[in-house]
């Protein structure tokens, strides 16, 4: 196993990804690695897809949006007071816990947001995060393998070429945004398979500035 992917399943067994507080931790680093780089991360974007800068800014923001999102799904009083629960003669049959190592593929198309938000779902839920960033010329890969390490804990986060052993895939969640047939498994296997057809209805009547506002 590599010894990356192990630090994962490591911070896992420990519980050290449970912690509410370091969950918490990991997502602000992240928002802030993010929000500090952002011209960078911007400029990459738009060189690698020649889109216009309202769309690039766009796309930058829902991620971030994302992320705010995920910490603030995050309850620290309610956290503790289920923590203590049993200590008090209640039940805590409600308790959720992270499934572990979840394996990121991610797709090119909107690619900064297909990275950081199951990232951010990721984290929030007590998983470690292998992320396959194969060797491309993609300026967002780039920015990305030197942000995303500095921001994150290792023992939770790694970035990979590919993960191909079938041991690790058998206990990972595997989500895969560049799957061309459907998941084989509803709940171990996340899979978008970007060959189906999608069917979009147009309002051609619809009045887009009244829309906008």
């Amino acid at each position: 196993m590599d010894a990356a992917i192990e630090r994962l399943h490591d911070a896992v067994v420990d519980g050290r990804a449970e912690m509410l507080r370091f969950r918490q931790n990991q997502l602000r680093q992240l928002h802030l690695a993010l929000r500090t780089k952002a011209s960078e991360i911007c400029a990459a974007m738009a060189q690698d897809t020649d889109a216009e800068a309202a769309e690039v800014e766009a796309e930058f923001y829902l991620g971030m949006e994302a992320v705010r999102h995920f910490y603030e799904d995050l309850d620290f009083q309610k956290a503790l007071e289920d923590e203590y629960a049993v200590a008090r003669g209640k039940d805590y049959a409600h308790r959720r816990v992270g499934h572990g190592l979840v394996v990121l593929r991610p797709t090119s198309h909107t690619r900064f947001f297909s990275i950081v938000s199951p990232l951010a779902a990721a984290l929030s839920a007590a998983c470690g995060v292998a992320l396959e960033l194969q060797d491309t010329l993609l300026n967002l890969d780039a920015a990305l393998r030197q942000i995303l390490p500095q921001a994150l804990d290792q023992n939770v986060f790694c970035i990979t070429t590919i993960v191909s052993d079938p041991v690790i895939l058998a206990s990972a969640i595997l989500v895969d945004q560049t799957a061309s047939s459907s998941a084989s498994s509803l709940t171990t296997q996340l899979k978008s398979a970007n060959s189906h057809r999608v069917i979009a209805v147009v309002d051609r009547t619809a009045d887009v500035d009244a829309a906008a506002t």
